[in-house]
């Protein structure tokens, strides 16, 4: 069990969630290509889930992992990159991900 600010939640809700954050933050990649104009707002809205993570999931409060994630998604909202820099930065915060999942014993 995954303590939370307001109860336990199971291991596999947590493991789902960061399942589908991988593929929110994918979806930067075809955004970033196809839609250009919508990006900021998108990766605003996912910085905000994420900093809401942080008060709500006990474990990643303090994990220096957590916050590269959120540094490299902030980053992309204050400058304008190449499709190659999103590329490779969108892959590093997946791994982030990944290894958040083994950190915590989570396959």
């Amino acid at each position: 069990m995954i303590e939370t600010r307001y109860e336990c939640i199971p291991d596999e809700l947590f493991v789902n969630y960061l399942k589908f954050l991988v593929g929110k933050v994918f979806k930067i990649l075809p955004i970033s290509e196809s839609e250009p104009d919508t990006l900021k707002d998108y990766l605003e809205s996912l910085i905000l889930e994420l900093s809401g993570s942080i008060q709500l999931i006990s474990k990643i409060k303090c994990d220096g992992s957590f916050i590269s994630l959120l540094s490299t998604l902030q980053y992309f909202i204050d400058n304008k990159c190449s499709n190659e820099v999103y590329r490779r930065e969108v892959f590093k915060c997946i791994s982030i991900i990944n290894k958040l999942q083994k950190r915590y014993n989570f396959d």
